[in-house]
């Protein structure tokens, strides 16, 4: 950051989960619920659930005042400006930074903010800032040639069998194995995202399998229109408000501005183990793919967290291409319960479980 450009270090500004699987999960005015920041979309689902308090912790800066920026967005605008301040509706420059201006944003890095007006200013949204999403639109132009205009085809579907016949029928399947190709390359997500921290794979696919089973399931099972995800990947922009993740929703936007006044909220740039150390009474905790990149003796996950949980406190973990089978002493698996909640999964990408303390 010391260039000046405070987005160089932001890896999601839209990111690469579908919230409404832990929204769907955190039971309505839950105590403490404790979650990874990210890009603060996963965030804005689980305040809409009122909780009597809700820390958000991420040990990336960026990507914490990120998040502070949709929560004070928030608390002052309409779900219209939301919408067009982040980018999912377009506006021009200069309306989005009026927008902007509206919004105390005193206790927010004023580098982020200034790198926010300066890319604002030249056009940008900020749903694209991230190096996960600059990834998919870099992508996305091979994809483009490689493709052509022939994916614009999914958006026609109105129901999944209308998407099938078409992928099935008439899909380019061929040209699709050589994206798949790209697209299974770890060294292109470990050097553009990662930085050399991207997870080794310890399940027994090739990246080329695990990817042609994703889009498989994603092609078969979800309709392209609704995945934010696929819209990155396809056209490298979302396509429509049918592809908005959860906290565009206007439901979910006005039980989580209604919850403002209730919820007591922080904010901490830490580890959030550490974070949970200090706790008592979690009954809550959104690990995203935390586990995943842990070196040491990964699997004591979840007993390293249970000291600060509730009984009946519910953690909810993700993992991609590194899964963590963790030390279940003291908790259930009660990821069966949700199998169809994972299954209508919009990105596809993760392996998700749920455990219950008790």
């Amino acid at each position: 950051m010391a260039n000046g450009n405070f987005f160089d270090n932001l890896n999601y500004s839209l990111g690469d989960e579908d919230s409404r699987v832990e929204y769907s999960i955190l039971p309505s005015n839950s105590n403490v619920v404790l979650s990874v920041a990210g890009s603060g979309g996963r965030c804005i689902p689980l305040l809409a659930k009122s909780p009597e308090k809700l820390i958000c912790v991420d040990i990336s800066l960026p990507q914490l005042e990120l998040t502070k920026l949709r929560f004070h967005a928030l608390e002052i605008l309409d779900h219209a400006d939301y919408l067009k301040l982040l980018g999912y509706v377009d506006c021009t420059s200069e309306e989005r930074l009026d927008i902007l201006s509206k919004i105390d944003v005193s206790n927010i890095d004023r580098r982020f903010i200034e790198s926010l007006q300066r890319r604002i200013g030249n056009g940008e949204a900020l749903i694209y800032f991230g190096g996960f999403e600059r990834m998919l639109m870099t992508l996305n132009k091979v994809i483009r040639f490689v493709l052509g205009d022939s994916v614009n085809d999914f958006l026609k579907a109105d129901d999944l069998s209308q998407q099938l016949d078409f992928y099935k029928y008439q899909f380019p399947r061929m040209r699709w194995k050589l994206i798949m190709a790209v697209l299974g390359n770890s060294t292109l997500f470990n050097t553009v995202l990662y930085k050399g921290r991207f997870p080794a794979k310890n399940i027994d696919k090739s990246y080329y399998k695990i990817y042609k089973d994703i889009f498989d399931h994603l092609f078969s099972n979800i309709l392209v229109k609704q995945s934010f995800f696929v819209n990155l990947v396809l056209w490298g922009q979302l396509k429509g408000n049918a592809s908005f993740p959860i906290e565009c929703d206007p439901e979910i936007y006005a039980l989580a501005k209604r919850a403002l006044g209730t919820t007591e909220i922080q904010f901490l740039n830490s580890d959030v183990y550490k974070v949970a150390a200090s706790q008592k009474s979690l009954g809550f905790i959104s690990l995203s793919d935390i586990p995943s990149f842990e070196i040491n003796q990964p699997e004591t996950y979840l007993q390293r967290l249970r000291p600060s949980m509730t009984e009946g406190g519910i953690v909810v973990s993700r993992g991609h291409v590194r899964l963590i089978d963790p030390d279940l002493l003291g908790f259930s698996d009660i990821s069966h319960f949700f199998s169809g909640l994972f299954a209508q999964e919009t990105t596809g990408l993760w392996n998700i479980r749920v455990f219950q303390n008790h």
